[in-house]
């Protein structure tokens, strides 16, 4: 795409007026071609400019690792070091993107939260290898390998270098351009045979899905005036990283307790792990504490107790160094967890043998309900009584308990108290039944006491108290009938 014209490069530049045919449309036919692990290019959305916001879905790619089928596959991890809501554009993305946009010179003025984003397509390049090596220290090459203006782009000239790249199994940052509507950089990671090229864009995708296909030469009547294939070529692997497993993002914790963070190391590096924390949407750090790792590889974990900071917009960070303290490997959580207080005690309830009205075995079986309302730390312990004074020990919470009722026939009252986590305490709840192990007293006359009955059918005179059945003895059957 160079060229000694300034009027063409001027036609080119990314002033991102609007994103020119990248609209959803799915392709007539063509089978998908995509990179390997595609779930691990990250989406985030325009700050800054659509190139900074590109460039850093396809360092996020390079970023992950991960284990697969037993084999180790280890990451650049210091590309990505954690995730901000960033206060401009309130959109969570990571912390690379701030070196982006200042190594690629994009028109952003990040104080006032203004400015078009607009980047010069000849400092793509060059801004990409400056955040990947100079910034973080790595061995990346970045090249614009094919450029073309009008009437080049309508050939297959860069078409190819895009086939390539994704047969390669690299994602890469493609901007076009078009005379009337300015340009537009994207994360490509996918290509048809029916020439669409398979991508993220960096607008929001309301409502659509979560991949584009926008075709080589432009959809919707719009043709591409330009195109560039900005690509990104990890030379030397590294053999170490870390990954953050929890809190991520979603989490609830508490104050006043130990919250367990862990993550997982690749390599054999690693023998410091520095732990973070933010109250604000990862704008703002306070650190936490050190771990000495017993070994270089595999599952860590810090035992953090939870500020007296309540926040709805907590995260976590760590950083990983090595004996000689050379920075690593750095992970955060993606989202905002919580940071609460509960002084709230439970709720409960409790039914003896499923809340029936009597029963005459001393033996019962107590159905047992708690909770600690949506913000609460959760329900851990609960014990008994029979007099809402003398109780059991503490004892873990379960659905049901077996329970001896007091001797002697009665109302029986069974008490019931729980707590949380945190040690709050409910108050008393209790449920009754009617313990009866005696027989009902009653009388029975044949023919209302006379002597004699002059024929086999005779009436029965029956007095009982509290009773609700009751049956006969033959004799001469030797049997009793059925309960009535």
């Amino acid at each position: 795409m160079k060229t000694s014209s300034p009027a063409k490069k001027v036609l080119f530049v990314l002033i991102l007026l609007f994103s020119l045919a990248f609209l959803p449309s799915q392709p007539a036919e063509g089978t998908d071609h995509i990179i390997p692990h595609q779930t691990y290019l990250e989406e985030f959305f325009w700050t800054f400019g659509c190139t900074p916001t590109a460039a850093s879905m396809v360092l996020s790619y390079w970023d992950t690792s991960h284990t697969e089928n037993g084999n180790k596959y280890i990451g650049s991890g210091r590309l990505i070091d954690y995730y901000l809501n960033e206060a401009c554009s309130g959109y969570n993305v990571p912390n690379t993107l701030r070196q982006l946009k200042t190594a690629l010179g994009a028109n952003y003025n990040i104080n006032a939260c203004s400015g078009s984003g607009e980047t010069n397509p000849w400092d793509i390049d060059d801004g990409i290898r400056h955040v990947t090596n100079t910034v973080n220290g790595y061995n990346f090459n970045s090249i614009n390998s094919c450029s073309a203006i009008w009437p080049e782009v309508t050939g297959d000239w860069c078409w190819d270098a895009i086939r390539s790249e994704i047969n390669l199994g690299r994602p890469f940052v493609w901007s076009t351009g078009n005379v009337t509507g300015g340009g537009h950089s994207v994360a490509a990671w996918g290509y048809t045979d029916s020439k669409y090229v398979i991508l993220y864009d960096t607008w929001e995708p309301a409502g659509r899905a979560d991949w584009y296909y926008t075709h080589y030469l432009g959809d919707s009547g719009n043709s591409i005036e330009s195109t560039q294939v900005n690509i990104i070529v990890p030379l030397q692997p590294d053999n170490a990283d870390i990954l953050l497993d929890e809190p991520v993002g979603g989490e609830n914790v508490y104050v006043g307790t130990a919250h367990r963070i862990w993550w997982y190391m690749w390599g054999t590096r690693i023998t410091r792990v520095e732990i973070y924390y933010s109250i604000d949407w990862g704008r703002n750090w306070s650190f936490a504490g050190t771990r000495f790792p017993s070994h270089p590889d595999g599952w860590g974990y810090f035992d953090w107790t939870v500020p007296e900071s309540p926040s709805g917009a907590a995260r976590v960070r760590i950083e990983a160094y090595d004996s000689s303290n050379n920075y690593i490997a750095g992970d955060g959580s993606f989202g905002n967890f919580r940071i609460l207080v509960d002084n709230t005690a439970p709720a409960g309830s409790v039914a003896i043998n499923n809340g029936v009205d009597f029963t005459n075995s001393l033996s019962a079986t107590l159905n047992l309900t708690c909770a600690d309302g949506s913000d609460g730390i959760g329900c851990a312990d609960m014990r008994f009584s029979n007099d809402n004074q003398s109780w059991t020990s503490w004892q873990a919470f379960a659905a049901t308990r077996a329970w001896t009722l007091p001797a002697g026939d009665g109302v029986k009252t069974v008490y019931v108290q729980y707590r949380d986590r945190l040690g709050n305490q409910s108050q008393s709840f209790s449920d009754t039944i009617t313990l009866d192990t005696t027989g009902p007293p009653g009388t029975i006359s044949i023919e209302n006491g006379q002597a004699c009955a002059f024929s086999r059918n005779v009436t029965l005179y029956l007095t009982c108290t509290g009773c609700v059945q009751m049956r006969f003895y033959d004799v001469f059957t030797r049997g009793w009938t059925p309960w009535e």
